[in-house]
């Protein structure tokens, strides 16, 4: 308790006995005058040194004195305690003071932040609360935690010290959740309301509100914050091109979520360094993914986004994002053909597969490989896993080809390839030669890449639920194979067919949330995790997984026996980006508030004064007794 804070009764009456009795002795032992009457002035000399000898004998009864310094100790100590009457109080209320901790109370339009603002604020909603209140402080993100217990107001001590107590967090706000909490602490209780300290930058189904208005509790919400303008990475992720050591792709989502469009640059680090900046334009209120080429050998990568000119950016916390050069695992490929130079040399360039060659009438089985190509060739069985045909050969009887193959069509061009494909990038299509194509009967649900006029030239679709990519000619009869864009079609091909695209990119650990990891190590109890800022923690390994939740953006190293595994924590890509402020409930307003001004702390600064007045009497008194 600090020297400011009202005292308790225990503490009153302790104080009180303490100074009575130091009074009472110091008015015993205070010598005071006394009326002696002598019959002529030479009897004064031999009255005297009696007088001087002899001891004050002085009753504590008609000393006014004595009675005016009583009262002046009591009406100090009882103003200590600050009382508060009850007849001049409000009625009371039982408070849920709530401060907004989501991720977007990191804004920086109010200094030093929103949630500094907002606990500022609830400080001073505090005082403001009337004599026979009961009030819980609590925070809000993605759940409630509450940081008091119930407690009166006068104990604003150990409330303010749960105000001072909350800290920000790196979720997004759910409403529901507060209103779950608030309807089970507050269901019942007389003047039950919700004091939200919040920017209202979240969403709220109208069926909450309902539910908090059944239950009889009133919701008010202290508004802070004012700008609308955010940019931020949505999403970052890079990954190694399986055809170049040193190439690499990022994959990364932007938002605008202001009222006007924006010019911005994007800036990429390797291991902290710049390596390249781009310059986009994002328009108002909107999303854009895009994927970025660059020659890099390092592991660790971020991007940061910032404004060319105009409206600074009011959120920092997502303006800069992390990312672990991701590489696919390696694949198994099995290869039936009778002989193919330039196929072989381009799944070659990919060190992370690992290819076996099979001559057709070898050729049994494809069970235990990732994916199976056939050039000119249709095995008597369904192979069950992804394939690759390459001009499969008209279908014999008991043969299962993609596709009936109705004749052929001559020196065939790409006249239509579809520029939003994926499987294409980085691919010029449209002047290859082609010797012959088949001219294919594909059946409904196919999905036609590219074309020639007359016919498919590359179609992908699938058979019995096992994914397929079919070319209906043969590269040996066409000039493709010796275009720079051959290796980079082969391994987009091979990557879409095996699921690394998407398995080779890292996913990044999201800040505040618990999350598991795999420790490959076998036998561990332990493993050690270091932060960006470099704190090491020890975690328990259970089952070859540890348990973690990062606090703060960037690295993270999780080392165990001969095992290193480097991770990247971002902001949640399901966190909003918005931060525009809403207003979802009115302001709370005093209620009658002369008797609630003058009762949080008129009383005690009325004994105080009345304590005051008794003291210039008792100096105005004496001063009159010494003129005469």
């Amino acid at each position: 308790m600090s020297w400011l804070a009202p005292l308790s009764l225990a503490q009153l009456g302790a104080l009180l006995a303490a100074a009575f009795g130091l009074l009472a002795w110091l008015h015993l032992r205070t010598p005071r005058p006394q009326r002696t009457r002598v019959a002529f002035l030479d009897a004064w000399d031999e009255v005297a040194p009696q007088r001087a000898g002899r001891p004050a004998k002085w009753a504590l009864t008609k000393s006014w004195p004595l009675l005016r310094a009583i009262a002046i100790v009591t009406l100090i100590g009882v103003a200590l305690v600050d009382p508060k009457p009850s007849w001049l109080a409000s009625p009371a209320r039982t408070t849920l003071l709530v401060l907004d901790a989501g991720a977007h109370m990191r804004a920086t339009d109010e200094k030093p932040s929103r949630f500094e603002r907002a606990r500022e604020l609830a400080s001073g909603l505090l005082e403001q609360q009337a004599a026979g209140d009961r009030v819980m402080v609590a925070q809000l993100d993605s759940t409630v935690t509450a940081l008091s217990g119930w407690s009166e107001t006068r104990e604003r001590v150990q409330l303010q010290a749960a105000v001072g107590a909350a800290r920000v967090s790196h979720e997004a706000t759910r409403f529901e959740a507060l209103s779950r909490f608030a309807r089970e602490q507050l269901r019942g209780k007389p003047g039950a309301e919700v004091l939200l300290v919040s920017d209202g930058a979240f969403e709220i189904a109208p069926s909450e509100l309902k539910a908090l208005r059944d239950a009889g509790v009133e919701l008010r919400q202290l508004k802070v914050g004012q700008s609308t303008d955010n940019l931020a990475i949505r999403a970052f992720a890079v990954r190694a091109y399986p055809w170049g050591g040193e190439r690499c792709e990022a994959l990364v989502e932007l938002e605008n979520t202001g009222p006007r469009p924006r010019d911005v640059e994007l800036a990429l680090f390797e291991e902290g360094r710049p390596i390249d900046v781009r310059p986009f334009r994002l328009e108002a209120s909107s999303r854009v993914r895009k994927l970025l080429e660059f020659g890099a050998t390092g592991a660790r990568f971020s991007a940061r986004i910032s404004a060319k000119a105009g409206v600074a950016d009011a959120q920092p916390l997502d303006d800069e994002a992390y990312a672990v050069l991701a590489q696919a695992p390696p694949r198994r490929v099995l290869l039936v053909t009778e002989g193919q130079r330039y196929l072989e040399s381009a799944l070659a360039l990919d060190r992370r597969l690992l290819v076996e060659k099979q001559a057709p009438g070898a050729y049994r089985s494809a069970q235990g490989y990732d994916l199976v190509i056939f050039d000119r060739f249709v095995p008597s069985e369904p192979p069950g896993v992804a394939t690759l045909w390459l001009a499969p050969s008209e279908a014999a009887p008991g043969t299962l080809a993609p596709y009936r193959v109705l004749g052929s069509i001559d020196r065939p061009f790409f006249d239509e390839a579809r520029s939003d494909e994926p499987l294409l990038r980085s691919v010029s299509l449209r002047d290859v030669n082609i010797r012959r194509a088949q001219r294919a009967q594909l059946e409904p649900n196919d999905e036609v890449l590219a074309r020639s006029k007359l016919g498919p030239l590359i179609v992908k679709g699938l058979r019995a639920g096992v994914p397929f990519i079919a070319l209906t000619f043969d590269v040996r009869e066409s000039d493709l194979v010796l275009r720079t864009g051959w290796p980079i079609l082969v391994s987009q091909l091979v990557r879409e067919l095996t699921a690394a695209g998407s398995a080779a990119l890292d996913v990044p650990l999201q800040l505040g949330r618990l999350q598991s990891r795999d420790v490959t190590a076998s036998g561990e109890v332990s493993a050690k995790l270091r932060a960006p800022s470099g704190k090491t923690t020890d975690l328990d390994v259970r089952g070859q997984r540890v348990q973690l939740t990062p606090e703060e953006p960037g690295f993270y190293e999780l080392r165990s026996t001969g095992s290193l595994q480097l991770m990247a924590a971002n902001v949640g890509s399901d966190a909003p980006a918005t931060i525009e402020p809403r207003e979802w409930a009115p302001a709370p307003a005093p209620d009658r508030p002369l008797r609630r001004s003058w009762h949080s702390r008129g009383a005690a600064w009325s004994l105080l004064f009345g304590a005051l007045l008794v003291l210039a009497l008792e100096v105005w008194r004496s001063s009159r007794g010494w003129k005469r």
